[in-house]
């Protein structure tokens, strides 16, 4: 019987040792016996598995170790799989089944995914999957869970990782979670509490919880995420001056800190030594704001990664921070999409990034940089010798910018990424971008989505790939590319031996028929390619026939619900996870 089935019926356990065993059998825990059922065309047959469960069943035991192949222990299941499994798993079931089931009693599930869950979950529920020790656990939006969830919850001393979404604690569930978690039994290393409305009060409670702990020699809190709370400064100088030595990632995005919050993480990054991620996404830091963190990152020596999206950012903003990139020599990771630095802002940032030696990852999306901003970013490509990716959605500086970039990218040598998205590039900006391709040996992904791209661009592309052998990934969904792009496109597909991906996902300003579609399943057939998105074009089911004998790597997605794919799964070691879905 299908595991999904059984599920939906409260059969837990037939259900495990089916996923786990491979065979349909139907295991009594009460008495120990087993029914054997008919084995069906697509089980095993495998005579020391039969053995093994012949040997289980009279024991009274299920079989820990199974061949090469299958997972040793259910234990080591997937979190997508236990996140699937509880989605339809009813309550009363899993409650039952942990108390009766011997199999769930030697079960130490190092994963409890219950977001689906949520809605459903009350402390009946929540007691039973507690008492299976897990190491990860995450709840989203549980209405049902009464006040004494914190209780139950702290009384596990396992979980090492705890994800709290739409939770809302009481402040005496506060204060156990605080006091239960952080502690010298329960030593919490990851702790999300995104969506919990925690308040100024709330944070003290769990600052002081961390002091008892955080400055001992083995302080356990590595990751603390307090999202879209209502906290203001103050909560967040008390949790800042409570956080351990050991503390590598922050992130305090969507709460009221203003500039002010920006003076308390100035001060913070002064002393640190040991943080290397900081997010402070929407937390309104303001240029003032910004002045602070700057000064503190020309002497700080950890920060790798700096997430600053959405601040209200101006170019007056970016000067204090450009000088602060021109001294800090460990960042790596910068983040400034939606703000408004524009195009003067840009050309600050571009001086500071030709000296910057550091910097891999620069997101500047949606700034309105403009035609001047792009051209700045050009100058720096040409001298820049360390800038990995590069990012500029939504910036809308038409071709001009889309070619001054492109001239940069001619004589870099470190940019792998490039995302020009809904920057109306045009075939002028296109053709740009190819005659980069063609001198460029460097570059990997190139997304061109939503960019205004026509036949002409589509065409020039594809004769730039004869002579590209680095790039794998090409992203041009949603232009006006039809047939006559497509076959441009296909033609340089027939000497290309690098590309991997392809994107082609049709919008309301072109689709590629079936003539399109023949000429790409032609070159489909000797080119390298193994991914090919077509979805949204002028194809149905019925044109999915056109790439047929296709490579056995190759995938084509032509509709949104049909995926050409030329694969036999062999029948002898076919997984338990295919037998699943």
């Amino acid at each position: 019987m299908d595991p999904l089935v059984l599920a939906q019926t409260g059969d837990v356990f037939s259900m495990f040792h089916q996923l786990h065993c491979g065979i349909p059998d139907r295991y009594h825990p009460v008495d120990g016996t087993t029914d054997q059922c008919p084995r069906t065309s697509s089980a095993p047959k495998r005579p020391t598995r039969r053995s093994r469960l012949s040997e289980a069943a009279s024991t009274s035991t299920v079989p820990e170790e199974e061949e090469s192949g299958v997972f040793d222990s259910p234990g080591r299941l997937p979190a997508e799989i236990w996140e699937f499994i509880f989605s339809f798993l009813p309550l009363q079931t899993l409650a039952a089944t942990a108390q009766t089931c011997r199999f769930f009693s030697r079960l130490r599930w190092p994963l409890v995914v219950v977001d689906r869950l949520g809605p459903r979950l009350d402390d009946a529920a929540l007691r039973a999957i507690v008492a299976h020790r897990p190491e990860e656990l995450r709840l989203a939006h549980c209405p049902r869970l009464s006040e004494h969830a914190a209780g139950i919850l702290i009384s596990c001393s396992t979980i090492r990782r705890l994800r709290l979404q739409g939770v809302a604690l009481t402040p005496a569930g506060i204060e156990h979670v605080a006091r239960g978690f952080f502690s010298h039994y329960n030593r919490v290393r990851e702790c999300v509490l995104r969506s919990c409305k925690l308040d100024d009060v709330a944070l003290m409670v769990i600052a002081d919880a961390l002091r008892d702990v955080s400055h001992t020699p083995a302080s356990p809190l590595t990751h603390l995420s307090l999202t879209n709370n209502n906290f203001t400064a103050v909560g967040l100088a008390q949790i800042l001056d409570a956080l351990g030595p050991d503390i590598t990632s922050l992130n305090i995005s969507g709460n009221n800190l203003g500039s002010q919050g920006g003076s308390v993480i100035g001060r913070f990054l002064t002393t640190n030594t040991t943080l290397k991620t900081l997010v402070m996404e929407n937390i309104e830091l303001g240029p003032d704001g910004l002045e602070f963190v700057s000064m503190a990152l020309r002497l700080n020596k950890s920060i790798k990664e700096l997430r600053l999206a959405e601040n209200g950012l101006d170019a007056l903003a970016m000067e204090g921070f450009a000088r602060a990139l021109e001294d800090n020599t460990v960042l790596e990771v910068v983040d400034l999409h939606a703000n408004a630095i524009e195009s003067q802002g840009t050309q600050t940032l571009a001086r500071a990034l030709r000296v910057n030696r550091s910097v891999k990852v620069l997101d500047l999306s949606d700034n309105r940089i403009g035609q001047n901003g792009a051209r700045a970013l050009g100058h720096m490509l040409e001298t820049n010798t360390t800038l990995h990716t590069l990012l500029l959605r939504f910036n809308g500086f038409a071709h001009h910018g889309a070619s001054a970039i492109a001239a940069g990218l001619r004589t870099n040598r470190s940019v792998r990424v490039l995302d020009l998205s809904f920057c109306v590039v045009t075939d002028s900006g296109a053709i740009a971008l190819a005659q980069m391709l063609e001198a460029n040996p460097v570059l990997v992904e190139l997304i061109l989505k939503d960019s205004d791209i026509g036949n002409n661009g589509a065409t020039r592309l594809g004769l730039a790939l004869t002579d590209n052998k680095t790039l794998r990934r090409l992203v041009l969904s949603g232009n006006r590319i039809s047939d006559a792009g497509a076959t441009g496109l296909a033609q340089g597909l027939l000497f290309n031996v690098g590309l991997h991906t392809l994107l082609l996902q049709g919008s309301h300003k072109g689709t590629i028929g079936p003539d399109g579609a023949r000429h790409l399943a032609s070159s489909l057939r000797r080119s390298s390619l193994t991914l090919v998105h077509l979805e949204d074009n002028g194809l149905t089911a019925e044109h999915a026939a056109l790439f047929s004998g296709l490579p056995l790597t190759c995938v084509v997605h032509v509709t949104r619900h049909v995926v050409r794919q030329q694969v036999t799964w062999p029948k002898k070691k076919k997984h338990w996870f295919w037998r699943l879905f």
